[in-house]
């Protein structure tokens, strides 16, 4: 569910926010070239349920430029096939193989949209996979990060009232610069800044056409 609404303080700014589920599966099995005979393969099934926001331009009434920032929970299970036993990757993959497992995904992205109804989005997608899900641990991370969140969201309404222009890019360099700290520190740390396990990481690249109805 996506909505799109005009900044309070600039008739040029838009607000976007979209909550969001999904459902998603990779394998090799889908590559154009098909892997050698006795290499590893693997595939990876996950779900889970987030929100994007962002601080956007609006071009004119339906054409707008927004740089968001993305953030879900996610379940993943990983399913690793051809692994060399008593390996030291070998133990630590089984530690996620063929299990479902708690983790964190985040987005830095921009959406362009064309018409009221259709656009095209451009992101960097980053997430971290837990080995065991530690409540305590976990919440107090989330807090940590949702207070630095909140306190760049006070600072961007400020920026917006001053140097409209300028908000949105601040807005975008900022929280995804948090995210993206946050990410390189719990891939060695799953629940900084408490002493837990490394978690196990992944990114990519994405390229998605969005249609609204």
């Amino acid at each position: 569910y996506a909505k799109k609404s005009e900044n309070k303080y600039s008739k040029n700014l838009v607000d976007y926010k979209m909550n969001y589920t999904f459902l998603g599966y990779n394998s090799n099995d889908f590559a154009i070239s098909k892997s050698e005979a006795g290499s590893i393969e693997s595939s990876v099934l996950r779900f889970g349920f987030g929100d994007k926001e962002g601080l956007g331009y609006e071009i004119d009434n339906d054409v707008s430029i927004v740089p968001y920032r993305a953030s879900a929970l996610l379940w993943t299970q990983l399913s690793v096939k051809n692994l060399p036993a008593d390996t030291l990757a070998a133990a630590t993959v089984n530690l996620f193989n063929e299990s479902f497992r708690f983790g964190r995904q985040t987005e830095a992205g921009v959406l362009v949209q064309f018409t009221k109804n259709s656009g095209i989005s451009l992101g960097y997608e980053y997430s971290v996979i837990f080995p065991r899900h530690l409540f305590w641990y976990w919440a107090g991370s989330e807090v940590l990060e949702s207070i630095a969140q909140g306190a760049v969201d006070n600072f961007i309404r400020k920026i917006a009232q001053s140097s409209p222009s300028a908000a949105p890019i601040v807005s975008f360099l900022l929280k995804n610069g948090i995210s993206y700290g946050m990410y390189e520190l719990r891939k060695k740390n799953m629940n900084w800044p408490f002493n837990t396990a490394p978690a196990m990481s992944y990114s990519a690249f994405k390229i998605g056409v969005n249609l609204a109805f």
